[in-house]
């Protein structure tokens, strides 16, 4: 997704698709300092220059006092040591949240960036628009991954993995499918591919946004553990939930 906002030529990375659902340009920045520097690190390179940074910003006419503002309120999100930023865990899962959210048509894009000096707009009355194309909304698209066994012959199956403990909600499904992925098929590494496949196997309605659902079990039960949505895994937290907590 992060190939379909950016665009990297030779080494020189612009933005190529702004509508990353910002309300106001204030927001937007933050939103895309976060998303570059997300980028980077998938790309290899975790800790970022500023100046790469300012350079983004400058070409898009973004580079002033706001990415300062941004930095200093949110230590949190993004380590600055003047010449090079780097993403704190959290940083990196809001940066997955805006992710997921630039892929939900469902939510509308608040503020517009112009291109060719043209003056960057708030966008007013999306939401009739989007009231209007309901029927022509994009849905998240995820793939089975083909060679996954989910019914091993000299291992349990997942479908009745999940009748032994009973799965109430989408949480307790998501922890449920990566423990058995992890623990039960040895399966490295586990992405949100794999989750979906199981959704499918199981016969279980799949979570509208199944990125953010498995985000929130993260952030809300600390049940699974993820350096991005390519490696997934359960949580000490996670195998006693489902070792003494679910078990029928």
């Amino acid at each position: 997704m992060l190939n379909k906002i950016f665009k990297n030529k030779d080494g020189d990375i612009s933005i190529y698709d702004p509508r990353i659902k910002a309300s106001s340009k204030s927001d937007f920045i933050g939103r895309i300092t976060l998303l570059f520097l997300y980028y980077k690190e998938i790309s290899g390179s975790s800790e970022v220059q500023r100046s790469e940074l300012n350079t983004l910003l400058e070409k898009a006419n973004l580079l002033d006092a706001t990415i300062r503002v941004f930095l200093s309120k949110n230590p949190n999100l993004i380590e600055n040591n003047q010449t090079y930023l780097e993403l704190r865990p959290e940083g990196k899962e809001r940066a997955e949240k805006i992710l997921s959210e630039f892929e939900d048509e469902s939510i509308p894009n608040g503020w517009e960036l112009k291109s060719n000096g043209k003056k960057n707009v708030q966008i007013k009355d999306e939401n009739k628009d989007l009231n209007k194309t309901k029927s022509q909304k994009k849905l998240l698209t995820y793939q089975i991954v083909q060679s996954l066994n989910l019914k091993p012959k000299d291992k349990k199956s997942l479908i009745d993995f999940c009748k032994e403990h009973s799965p109430k909600n989408n949480f307790e499904h998501n922890l449920l499918f990566v423990y058995y992925l992890e623990k039960i098929l040895n399966e490295k590494p586990i992405n949100i591919e794999c989750l979906y496949t199981c959704y499918k196997e199981v016969g279980q309605k799949v979570p509208k946004n199944l990125y953010q659902s498995i985000i929130d079990t993260k952030k809300n039960k600390g049940w699974i553990e993820s350096s991005d949505m390519g490696n997934i895994f359960v949580s000490v937290i996670g195998e006693n939930y489902v070792e003494h907590d679910m078990k029928k």
